[in-house]
């Protein structure tokens, strides 16, 4: 994280890398179509809206 961006801006960028990593562990764990959206949610500790905020399909998650 850059000392130039703003807390809001680091926030933002921490919780999709939270999301991203989360969702890439849960689909090598148990396969993309054996995860839903809402378990990414609560693995990350985040609502099933903020992650389509950061990433609008679930095959956005496993392509990140």
């Amino acid at each position: 994280m850059s000392e130039t961006d703003g807390l809001r801006e680091q926030k933002k960028r921490a919780t999709r890398e939270t999301i991203s990593g989360v969702a890439t562990r849960l689909f090598l764990e148990r396969g993309f179509d054996n995860v839903t959206v809402a378990e990414v949610a609560a693995a990350a500790n985040v609502s099933k809206m903020t992650v389509f905020n950061y990433f609008p399909r679930k095959e956005d998650l496993f392509f990140d």
